[in-house]
Order: structure tokens, then sequence, then C-alpha cells
């Protein structure tokens, strides 16, 4: 009786650890979310669930609103004025330090390797920049910065999306992100802007660019594209 207890000891399997270091266990808030306990409401109406206790820790703004005197922190959602997408990168910096918005989707094109990037990707960024801002949130605003930078490098053209969604944001946007798109709509001389581009715009930001003495425009080509 003895030997068969000592061998079902042995071949018992002990149980796994159900996070083994802190970067899993907070991870396992973005995918557990019985562990929340507040969803964020984009203005889209897309819901968000998160933590109230680990955006407090992260964020001052958060702690004065989720676990002040405020409304909200006896709420068990609130709105807040980012669209969702905005909300939930938000959520996965205060857990991981990075979030999904911030990476570029990979491509070949004749061999070559290269980007995509959307013009919501570019709006996105432009937002959550200016959510990085309100909500104090340190070390975000340079990762969607590089982000930023990066996105522009690879497809100038969205420079143009780019300075229309910082122009939207308002005083919301850090000066830096006004300034990159700017300097990109200017010195994109040899990567020739297709007409779509140019169409999306609106009336004040296309004012802007055509009275900017720094930018040169050229006419539309017969190709239906447009140079500078």
């Amino acid at each position: 009786m003895a030997e068969e207890n000592a061998a079902t000891i042995k071949n018992r399997q002990l149980p796994v650890a159900y996070c083994e270091t802190p970067d899993e266990m907070l991870e396992r808030f973005l995918t557990d979310d019985s562990l929340n306990d507040v969803i964020l409401k984009g203005t889209d109406g897309v819901e968000v669930p998160a933590n109230r206790f680990l955006l407090s820790a992260r964020s001052d703004v958060f702690k004065g609103m989720l676990l002040g005197k405020f409304q909200e922190a006896s709420s068990p959602a609130i709105e807040l004025g980012f669209p969702g997408s905005v909300l939930k990168a938000v959520v996965e910096f205060v857990l991981t330090s990075s979030a999904q918005i911030l990476n570029c989707k990979k491509r070949k094109v004749s061999g070559a390797e290269g980007i995509d990037v959307s013009i919501q990707q570019i709006e996105s960024l432009v937002s959550l920049a200016e959510a990085a801002s309100y909500f104090n949130l340190a070390g975000l605003g340079d990762l969607v910065l590089t982000s930023f930078e990066t996105m522009l490098t690879m497809q100038p053209c969205l420079s143009f999306a780019a300075l229309q969604a910082c122009r939207m944001a308002g005083d919301g946007v850090l000066e830096v992100f006004m300034e990159t798109s700017k300097a990109w709509v200017r010195e994109t001389s040899a990567k020739p802007v297709s007409v779509k581009q140019v169409a999306s715009l609106s009336k004040v930001i296309m004012e802007e660019i055509l009275t900017d003495s720094e930018t040169k425009m050229a006419e539309y080509s017969s190709e239906g594209r447009v140079g500078f």
C-alpha cells in the first residue's frame, strides 16, 4: 500500500502555475474579462473591459476618475471621448507597455518588403497621441510618435491624412505630430500622391497646403496623380 501511494504521488502531475511571471499576469487581464471591473465606452459605441485599479496604478488621471470622488468611481461603465480602438490600445499599453495599433502589417511587392498602413490607422495614432496626453500616460506618446514617423516614412502619401487628423483633433494633439505631418507634406517631392488621397481632404486642409510657401504642388497629370 505504501509503495502504491508513493507511485501515485510520483506520477501525479503538479498543477501548472496560473501565471508564472508578472507580465503573464497582466496579459491575463486582456483575455479574461472576469478579472475586470469597469467598461470603457468609446465614442463609436465600442466597449473595452478594464480593471480600474490597474488603470489607476498607471495614470493619475484614471486614479482620480476611477478611485476618487467622481461619479465614475461608482459606475460599472464610463464614457470617454475616444474611439474604442484607441481605448483598447490604452488598456493594452497599461498592461503590456505596448499596443497592437502601433505595429505595421508587413507585405511583399515584387520581392521587396514593405508595410501596409491605412488612413484609419494613421487617424487612430493621432487620437492615441491625444489620449496619451489626456491620461498622462508616460511613455505612450513617445511610442506613438515613433510609430507615426515610421509609417509616414514608409508611405509618405499618408501625410495628407495625418495632417487632417491632427487638425481635427485640435489642441489635444502634441505640436510635434502636426509639424511631422507638415514636413512630410512639404518634402514628399519624389513620391507622387494619388488623387484619392487629395480628394479625401477637407477644403480647409487643402487651402492650408496650397497656401503654404514651403509646399510646391504640381498640376494633376493624365494618370490621375499629383506630384510635389
